[in-house]
């Protein structure tokens, strides 16, 4: 859960959102890439740990 949600977050830091009241800057956009990295890491352990098993 905590993967989905921070994709979510990241992706609403990186473009813009209208309700934020940002523009675009470079440090936010590395803040949201780790928050990103750190997301995507937690959802392929997740999948890798099914995967395992189900075997």
């Amino acid at each position: 859960m905590f993967g989905i949600i921070a994709v979510v977050i990241s992706m609403i830091i990186i473009s813009p959102s209208p309700f934020l009241n940002t523009e675009k800057n470079l440090g936010w956009i590395e803040v949201a890439l780790g928050i990103f990295g750190l997301a995507t890491s937690a959802l392929y352990i997740l999948t890798f740990q099914i995967s395992i098993d189900t075997l």
